[in-house]
């Protein structure tokens, strides 16, 4: 089964879902699908997902700053919150990458990789901890000839409630 009719298949298991959803979304952004990946997360009503990078042996999150894969980086409670999961790979692999050529120049350097120089990838989960939902309004628009404007056309918003614009 591919990554997305995995997706898909969740999605239809439990249409309400947000967290697959989000997910689905990330993975269509990633995939050069940002229209889906927007519809998605309005189907979810979604605004914002992050996710962090947690060690499983602790429950510790990587404060994983970029380009510093030096192993000083704490592992705290709080830890580093990524906006999607192309950041979390983007960081992935920029620390894999830096680990290769550490290991290049440096004989003493473990063949395994080891994130922040003590974590092997297999003790890494990448957890979803917040959800933003979007509250929707709705707000009357109208547009109006207004003679003192330099267009022909001005726009009026009318504030919900107003004029029996509330829905």
């Amino acid at each position: 089964m591919t990554d997305e009719k995995g997706f898909l298949a969740a999605i239809t298991k439990d249409p309400t879902d947000a967290t697959a959803r989000g997910a689905y979304a990330d993975w269509l952004d990633e995939h050069g699908r940002a229209h889906d990946a927007m519809l998605q997360r309005a189907a979810a009503g979604l605004s914002e997902i992050r996710y962090k990078i947690r060690r499983t042996t602790d429950g510790l999150f990587s404060e994983g700053a970029e380009g510093h894969h030096d192993g000083n980086q704490p592992w705290t409670t709080r830890g580093k919150m990524w906006p999607s999961m192309v950041h979390v790979r983007a960081h992935l692999n920029s620390a894999i990458q830096d680990h290769a050529h550490r290991r290049r120049w440096d004989r003493k350097v473990t063949a395994e990789f080891l994130y922040q120089r003590d974590t092997p990838i297999g003790a890494l989960e990448v957890v979803v901890v917040e959800l933003r939902f979007v509250v929707g309004a709705r707000m009357t628009l109208s547009i109006r000839h207004d003679p003192k404007a330099r267009s022909k056309r001005a726009i009026d918003f009318t504030e919900l409630g107003r004029e029996g614009g509330a829905e």
